[in-house]
């Protein structure tokens, strides 16, 4: 159940769109756009959202995660390397989480994870410091404007995949992408061809590694997955 039918049900269960704001750290006008689907909440938002709705007795507890794979490094300039078409399903190494950081990702359908590499992002994202983000749900672009996003870009070279700021671009089904560290400059124009916003930060000190179980490729964020031949 998403978002937008939990907050349809906890108004029908008695919560005004002024109360439900209040206890997200919002405005009505959000909340409203939200439960029209005019617009994605944000991570934290999200989560929130779910709290509530437990509460309410409109969810049941999730079941807690206690690892999470990581699918890519996020180094100077946001670009994440290696490409996600050569990183194996179970990533290219597990990391354990602690308690606390393990109930923040519950809510999170398909979380996967990108390791921050140095300290190019500085003091937004430390060096070991994991990016969570949703790989179980389609993502309009024009919903995540002004959000923190790890995005596939479509380049003559196939494709790079940042962590950027998306603010519209100046041309048709374009977006301009701005760097966390204000020394990279923005990429105007870009062609999104998949994007999904950090949920979650989960600084290094919560993690642990796990070695990785398998060596099988991982289809691309937003692609299918393909059938062997036969």
């Amino acid at each position: 159940m998403n978002e937008q039918h939990l907050l349809q049900q906890l108004i029908e269960a008695g919560w005004t769109q002024a109360a439900l704001a209040e206890r997200l750290f919002t405005t009505p006008q959000s909340v409203s756009r939200w439960v029209n689907n005019e617009r994605e909440p944000s991570g934290p938002a999200k989560a929130l959202i779910r709290e509530v709705a437990l509460e309410a007795g409109l969810l049941e507890e999730p079941a807690v995660r206690s690892s999470i794979p990581i699918m890519g490094y996020v180094g100077a300039g946001g670009e994440v390397d290696p490409d996600y078409e050569q990183v194996p399903p179970d990533g290219l190494e597990q990391v354990e989480l602690s308690e606390a950081a393990a109930a923040l990702v519950a809510a999170i359908g398909e979380p996967i994870g990108f390791r921050v590499r140095g300290g190019s992002m500085y003091p937004r994202f430390n060096d070991g410091d994991v990016l969570v983000v949703d790989n179980s749900r389609p993502w309009s672009i024009d919903n995540l404007i002004g959000e923190e996003a790890v995005v596939r870009i479509d380049t003559e070279d196939g494709g790079k995949r940042l962590v950027k700021t998306i603010r519209p671009g100046s041309l048709r089904f374009c977006y301009n992408l701005e760097s966390i560290d204000r020394a990279y400059a923005t990429m105007e124009n870009a062609r999104i061809v998949w994007a999904s916003p950090v949920d979650v930060i989960v600084r290094r000190s919560a993690l642990s590694r796990i070695a990785p179980a398998g060596r099988q490729v991982r289809p691309a964020a937003g692609e299918r997955p393909r059938r062997p031949p036969g």
